[in-house]
């Protein structure tokens, strides 16, 4: 059927079902099958494609800039956003949510359970790591040379650095801190003490 403004066709079979309508401004097919059921739309600035099936639905969004895909399930939500200059991707379950930005030079990816947070940042260098819980903040930081982990709590903070020769240790709290150091299987230890803010040794 046509008429000055839109033009509609349909095509029918025992399989499927084929659906066209176009006028000036977009075009919208529709296929249906027993199986699935397939929308696209396309206007002069995006193109816009939803699938549907029995177990998931994808909708894929294209304009001159960016593209967005989403894709959900029963058990979970996948978008990913996709520019010239990056990459974001969430992926969300009931138990989490995963959010993890890409571009050329670092990878930032975000974990956050109900009882903890966890961000991780690559880049060609180094790997960072971040844990957060209510009761403790853990930093985890490996470059080709060593390996630093923080750990803080209420009460104290632990600091671990590791390279090819020595492991240093510190324990700091309210009242002193420990500092071990070992290399090449052996360990000295040096202790301070706090008075007014500031480490001493006796």
């Amino acid at each position: 059927m046509k008429t000055n403004k839109k033009q509609v066709q349909t095509a029918k079979t025992n399989e499927k079902h084929v659906h066209t309508v176009k006028n000036n401004n977009k075009q919208v097919h529709i296929v249906k099958t027993n199986k699935k059921h397939v929308q696209t739309v396309k206007t002069n600035k995006k193109q816009v494609q939803t699938v549907q099936t029995n177990k998931k639905h994808v909708q894929t969004a294209k304009t001159n800039k960016k593209q967005v895909q989403t894709v959900k399930t029963n058990k979970k939500q996948v978008q990913t956003v996709k520019t010239n200059k990056k990459q974001v991707q969430t992926v969300k379950t009931n138990k989490q949510k995963v959010h993890t930005v890409k571009t050329n030079k670092k990878q930032v990816q975000t974990v956050e359970p109900n009882k903890k947070h966890v961000q991780t940042v690559k880049t060609n260098k180094k790997q960072v790591q971040t844990v957060k819980t209510n009761k403790k903040h853990v930093q985890t930081v490996k470059t080709n040379k060593k390996h630093v982990q923080t750990v803080k709590t209420n009460k104290k903070q632990v600091q671990t650095v590791k390279t090819n020769k020595k492991q240093v240790q510190t324990v700091k709290t309210n009242k002193k801190q420990v500092q071990t150091i070992k290399t090449n299987g052996r360990s000295s230890v040096q202790q301070l003490y706090c008075y007014n803010r500031f480490y001493i040794s006796l």
